[in-house]
């Protein structure tokens, strides 16, 4: 994982400030001075909070409120039904709870964006100027 980060790290350019967030999302967008935030990516965080057994409905409340103004927030996710269905238990709950974050930020967001191939599919909104 720490070489993924790094060679992400590689792709951008000095103008990009990187802010480690492994559970604290909420605070960091909230806590944010920059023009635009980028979350890359939902699926990590969820994964995160899965791993260190954080209060799941706490944190996710946390990140819908601090999703909410007049801030520039791009957010990276996984669309999470259009895959297999999880053989496991745990499997399954992570699924459910990306579906629900999904849902939930979408709902908050003024642009959604699925991409499909290398092809931007504008579900909600006029698209970024």
């Amino acid at each position: 994982m720490r070489a993924k980060i790094a060679a992400h790290k590689l792709e951008r350019d000095e103008s990009y400030t990187t802010v480690e967030t492994p559970i604290n999302l909420a605070s960091s967008i909230s806590e944010s001075t920059y023009p635009i935030t980028i979350v890359d990516c939902i699926t990590v965080w969820l994964g995160n909070l899965m791993h260190y057994d954080v209060d799941f409905k706490r944190a996710s409340a946390d990140l819908y409120e601090s999703l909410k103004g007049d801030k520039d927030i791009i957010i990276v996710t996984n669309e999470a039904g259009l895959s297999l269905i999880a053989a496991d238990a745990a499997s399954r709950l992570y699924m459910k709870r990306l579906a629900e974050l999904n849902k939930e930020i979408a709902a908050i967001a003024d642009n959604v964006c699925l991409m499909v191939s290398g092809i931007e599919v504008w579900i909600k909104g006029e698209g970024l100027i």
